[in-house]
């Protein structure tokens, strides 16, 4: 073996170790916790962790919401017309609601001290909405519990759980 094969080793080691740190990141929120390796993994493959200093803004109200984010270390505000509404330490989601029901932001969410965030692509997380009804459901219960979605979206959400759980018996 020369050292063109070492130096392919170090980079699948170093590729293998970065998946199992995302994964473990993962499992810290409690949204995600009980998913399935794989729909992790799908989740994981497109996520970008970045580093980011106190006072900046992630997300600002009305704008786009094309990705949700996952707070690792550090701390996130979650605050709308002067009025904090939440405080997220490392292992919580911002941006899940906006992902899901395809809506702009709603609050405004502002680093409060360094921190790592994980970015997760909003088309892997719906993309395993439609094919984890675990995820679908919990999703569904955090958006109502939040007062985040009407009746109408949550059954919709509801409805493609079901359909889901069909297709996958008939398969």
């Amino acid at each position: 073996r020369g050292p063109d094969d070492a130096r392919c080793d170090d980079r699948q080691h170093d590729r293998d170790a970065a998946m199992t740190r995302s994964l473990d990141a993962l499992r810290t929120c409690p949204l995600l916790r009980t998913e399935a390796a794989g729909t992790l993994r799908r989740l994981s493959r497109q996520a970008e962790v970045f580093d980011v200093t106190a006072g900046r803004m992630l997300l600002v109200e009305g704008d786009p919401s094309n990705d949700l984010y996952l707070v690792l270390d550090g701390a996130v505000v979650v605050h709308s017309h002067h009025r904090q509404l939440a405080y997220l330490p490392p292992g919580q989601l911002v941006g899940e609601i906006g992902v899901v029901t395809g809506r702009p932001r709603s609050a405004c969410v502002e680093t409060i001290a360094p921190s790592r965030i994980m970015r997760i692509s909003g088309g892997q997380f719906r993309s395993a909405l439609k094919t984890s009804s675990t995820l679908r459901e919990r999703t569904r219960e955090l958006l109502i519990v939040r007062g985040a979605t009407s009746a109408e979206s949550a059954a919709r959400l509801g409805k493609e759980a079901s359909r889901s759980g069909r297709q996958a018996r008939m398969r």
